[in-house]
């Protein structure tokens, strides 16, 4: 099986789980690219929940008290719902997901980024200042105040979330429990000095009623606006709510219920304060590819087709906008014509601010395995050939209507990025593929300073 199929089983494998438990998701993802190397892609798959409920009254009680209870039940169903614990199944929370080494979002690999051509960030909130060769643990100590004994050197709370903005502005979201609850609620700490020093959130309520499953996702368009995704998903209906910020995650306010019935492991990126998307779900139902989209800041919804070809399933990845008018989104599915399945893989582009998308056009064949872009004209794609062997450079500069390979034989990287700072200076970063760990930097990286015609490999290591 190729590369590219063997990307689409794998949507298919992690949808197939029910529930779609996210601190499977590293397991899976490992499982299959070891199987991968052998070709011989496999699939797991695996939980039950249970509710608390309110008692009633089943014994006389005073007026007086039975007034009070009365305006304080009245209080209550006047709020919105914010608080409700989620019971763990069995007791003593036992069947509350465990600390451990893998990131339990969700929302992806474990995957950095550059932000200058020294600074950068890596999933687990490690940072690097020499370009990427030492990476440096800079999270704050609370994160792990309350890890259990045996969890490790470097644990990492279930349903851990981090996001980067710059080379000093980051966040990471995880969920507390309680005597009763798997969530109970989520903190959000922030930092503004590069991980130096450390703000923690007030509590924020994870509003989940269904699940013993959580994800959490983060975005932020710049130091103070900023958006967290709560979401419980399991066997019973998936409760995702969206909470906003202005104050850099201090305080967090619930925006709105996410709409119903999207799958799981999908992502949120807002390019303004009104306008957002959400992507990198696996969208199975065909027969077009769809984007979410919000124009109110999240109060609604719409779903937005993306260009043909139609087919029967779909991942579309999270879109990349260079300014609110200009953005990319890559495609990734598969067209079934009677007994014939056909993979496909594009590049859709939008100018109007994500009105309208087309595919973007002469682009090479291959697996999409990367791309980005620093200007409306400059883009970069990373294509494999589909069948395991090296992936080819190409540049665009102009805005994706003629293609140039710029370098070939490079290593394939089955989860990573590609970061241009500058139309010169860029990064292929490929993520730690040790049974998914955070915490341990980037598996592997390359430095280019002419635009990606040649590219120096640095070995990064973990202080």
């Amino acid at each position: 099986m190729d590369d590219h199929s063997l990307r689409a089983e794998f949507h298919r494998a992690i949808d197939a789980v029910a529930p779609p438990a996210p601190w499977l998701f590293a397991a899976v993802r490992e499982e299959m690219r070891h199987q991968r190397q052998e070709a011989a892609p496999r699939q797991r798959t695996g939980g039950l929940v249970t509710r608390p409920a309110w008692l009633l009254p089943v014994v006389a009680v005073l007026l007086a008290v039975a007034v009070v209870a009365a305006l304080l039940f009245e209080a209550r169903a006047l709020q919105p719902r914010h608080s409700i614990p989620v019971k763990p199944p069995g007791s003593g929370g036992a069947g509350c997901p465990a600390w451990g080494a893998n990131q339990s979002g969700g929302e992806g690999p474990p995957a950095g980024t550059m932000t200058s051509t020294t600074v950068g960030w890596s999933a687990g909130m490690l940072r690097t200042t020499d370009g990427g060769a030492d990476w440096l643990d800079v999270s704050p100590p609370a994160m792990r105040a309350d890890a259990p004994s045996g969890a490790g050197s470097r644990p990492y709370p279930p349903s851990y979330a981090d996001f980067f903005l710059d080379s000093d502005h980051a966040w990471l979201a995880r969920p507390y429990t309680s005597a009763t609850s798997c969530f109970d609620h989520v903190g959000v700490f922030s930092t503004s000095d590069g991980g130096r020093s450390w703000t923690e959130s007030t509590p924020v309520s994870a509003a989940v009623v269904a699940d013993t499953s959580l994800q959490l996702l983060l975005d932020f368009i710049d130091p103070q606006h900023g958006w967290l995704v709560v979401a419980g998903m399991g066997r019973l209906q998936p409760d995702w709510f969206l909470y906003s910020t202005s104050n850099g995650g201090r305080d967090w306010t619930m925006v709105a219920p996410l709409p119903s019935g999207m799958s799981s492991f999908c992502s949120i990126k807002f390019i303004s304060l009104t306008t957002g998307y959400i992507g990198q779900c696996r969208n199975t139902s065909g027969p077009a590819a769809t984007l979410i989209a919000t124009r109110d800041g999240g109060r609604t919804w719409d779903s937005i087709t993306l260009p043909e070809p139609v087919g029967s399933q779909f991942t579309v990845d999270t879109p990349v906008f260079l300014d609110p008018n200009h953005g990319v989104v890559h495609v990734i599915g598969t067209v079934t014509q009677g007994n014939t399945m056909t993979p496909v893989d594009y590049l859709a582009a939008t100018f109007d601010g994500g009105i309208t998308w087309q595919t973007s056009p002469n682009l090479p064949a291959g697996f999409a395995a990367a791309f980005d872009f620093v200007d409306a004209k400059h883009i970069w794609v990373l294509l494999g050939d589909g069948r395991g062997g090296s992936d080819t450079l190409y540049r665009s500069a102009d805005g994706g209507s003629t293609w140039t390979s710029v370098a070939s034989g490079l290593p394939p990287i089955y989860w990573g990025t590609v970061v241009f700072i500058d139309a010169k200076h860029g990064f292929i970063i490929e993520a730690d593929q040790q049974a998914g760990r955070i915490g341990n930097g980037p598996a592997s990286m390359l430095v280019t300073t002419d635009g990606g015609a040649k590219w120096t490999s640095v070995r990064p290591r973990v202080r």
